[in-house]
């Protein structure tokens, strides 16, 4: 009955998570296509959708737990400003068993122990040839909890981090080799997350987390922030059922925002965003997160 009702979860969190769908096609000027990377002896593959002039900057889109590539390029938005702007690459590697390694115990069994920190420090290695130097990384979810991963295994390679709709876990709070290295970061996250919730807890699983609170604390500590502010509240769209605040954090050594979600769920926000199935709560349409991510790291 478990495993039943698990696959039922995560087919509803692909759908709730995914906005009106989009036939994504090739634009002038981007080179797009699947690449594999060889780490530790496994074979990993992941989608690129690169300037064919270059650019100087990549960011690395980790989906969700129970995701791909495909449906978090879909849903994600972010190859729509690639192709409008060709101001930067994208890549959406795809996890072992669609989840990521991010540190948790449960994570370790379902990857298979996979060597994503591994993987993720081969792409950036390979694009470094291409001509890139900065390197950001968006996660959705357990995607999210890996670009936290990434920070604390090897902040020095890592210009940026968003992390949307996943807080630290207790896994890296208590095990993170890097407290100190100062780098961007950007949390969007809804207050009436269905996943990592409130009470420390994560749905499904064993494991938990420190809350959006004690995460937000921590990042404004290691980033030397003096405190954060309310930058901008917005309420735009009357039938979302959300409030977005901006918090950003002030005379930092890097830059820090948090962009809290008032009643918003386990999801992605975009003005695109379906609220059919509520089971992960409501997408706010305030804000388009690939916007917000693109500006934020100045891209």
């Amino acid at each position: 009955m478990k495993k039943i009702v698990l696959s039922f979860i995560s087919t509803i969190i692909f759908f709730s998570f995914m906005g009106c769908s989009s036939d994504l096609v090739q634009a002038p000027g981007i080179e797009s296509g699947t690449t594999t990377l060889t780490v530790n002896g496994v074979v990993r593959t992941l989608e690129y959708r690169v300037p064919e002039d270059g650019a100087e900057a990549l960011i690395i889109a980790l989906h969700g737990a129970t995701d791909t590539p495909a449906r978090f390029e879909d849903y994600s938005k972010i190859t729509d400003i690639v192709n409008d702007t060709k101001s930067f690459g994208v890549v959406y590697p795809a996890g072992i068993n669609e989840n990521w390694n991010d540190g948790r115990p449960e994570l370790v069994t379902k990857t298979g122990n996979a060597d994503d920190v591994g993987f993720i420090n081969e792409i950036i290695a390979h694009y470094k040839v291409e001509g890139y130097s900065k390197f950001y990384i968006v996660g959705m979810s357990n995607g999210g909890v890996m670009a936290q991963r990434m920070v604390c295994e090897g902040a020095a390679e890592i210009s940026g981090i968003a992390v949307v709709s996943a807080t630290q876990t207790t896994e890296i709070s208590t095990n993170c080799n890097d407290n100190i290295t100062a780098v961007d970061a950007l949390f969007v996250f809804g207050d009436q997350d269905v996943i990592f919730l409130s009470n420390g807890d994560i749905a499904f699983s064993s494991d938990t987390h420190i809350t959006m609170p004690s995460t937000r604390n921590y990042w404004v500590a290691r980033n030397g922030c003096s405190s954060t502010i309310l930058s901008k509240s917005l309420d735009k769209v009357s039938d979302d059922h959300t409030v977005v605040d901006f918090n950003d954090g002030q005379s930092c050594s890097a830059k820090f925002r948090y962009i809290d979600i008032n009643n918003g769920g386990h999801r992605w926000a975009d003005p695109s965003a379906t609220n059919g199935s509520l089971l992960l709560g409501y997408a706010s349409h305030e804000i388009s997160t690939a916007e917000e991510i693109v500006s934020f790291f100045g891209l």
